[in-house]
């Protein structure tokens, strides 16, 4: 990773199912690396997809980071090897962003899903912060058209996604955010993956099997292809691997 390359350890503690950047006083907070870089890098390392940079942004603020220091290699002879360091990140940034971890956004940048299963979730959860934030047009295009399957309907075009209740939704002037989830995926292929979805009521307990969902990519995005819930489901088809 990035942050190994530069400080000679990973840049967190634990495992691979349970890991978090290290704090201020970890090799982060330590780096001899202009601030915004550090904070670029950090904010790559965020559990959640959805909240980390794009690797465009991450790009720019590489690039800004190589040319400050280029400048200061001119007239300070000691800042030579972080200058050429800098400097190599920006040709191998776009690999680097496989492994931090691909956002909704670099998947369809990139025309080949990395890693199904997270990029399929984040896709689904950049979805339901469009709900929250964005427009009603953001939030159709993340379904396919038609829908293979919504709820009981077979082959439903876009406008059919919560009907009436989508174009009350979006007429309102403050929206809530998202409600939390707890999300579960299984990969069919790497092009197809089912999502399966809890939702936390305000007591804390679970809906179990809120719903479920096919992410299926195509056309250099993931798009929902189905989603029914635990009593409407008649029109599901269980996905055969492309």
């Amino acid at each position: 990773s990035l942050s190994e390359a530069l400080t000679g350890s990973l840049p967190v503690d634990g495992d691979l199912v349970d890991c978090s950047p290290r704090g201020p006083s970890g090799h982060l907070g330590e780096w001899l690396l202009p601030r915004p870089l550090r904070e670029a890098l950090t904010a790559a390392l965020r559990p959640n997809p959805t909240q980390r940079p794009s690797i465009v942004e991450l790009r720019a603020v590489v690039e800004d980071a190589a040319n400050s220091t280029r400048s200061l290699r001119t007239t300070r002879t000691t800042v030579r090897r972080p200058a050429v360091l800098i400097s190599g990140l920006v040709v191998g940034v776009v690999v680097v962003g496989v492994g931090l971890g691909l956002s909704a956004r670099e998947t369809r940048s990139t025309g080949v899903p990395q890693r199904p299963a997270e990029e399929a979730e984040a896709a689904f959860r950049e979805l339901q912060q469009v709900w929250s934030s964005g427009t009603e047009a953001e939030y159709l295009d993340g379904y396919e058209e038609p829908v293979a399957c919504f709820y009981n309907r077979s082959n439903a075009p876009r406008t059919a996604v919560r009907g009436g209740l989508r174009e009350a939704h979006f007429a309102r002037s403050n929206r809530p955010p998202p409600a939390e989830r707890r999300i579960t995926a299984r990969v069919v292929s790497p092009t197809q993956v089912i999502l399966h979805e809890e939702r936390t009521r305000a007591d804390g307990t679970s809906t179990q099997g809120f719903r479920s969902i096919e992410m299926h990519f195509a056309a250099d995005r993931w798009r929902v292809r189905q989603e029914v819930s635990a009593v409407e489901r008649r029109c599901w088809r269980n996905p055969v691997p492309e």
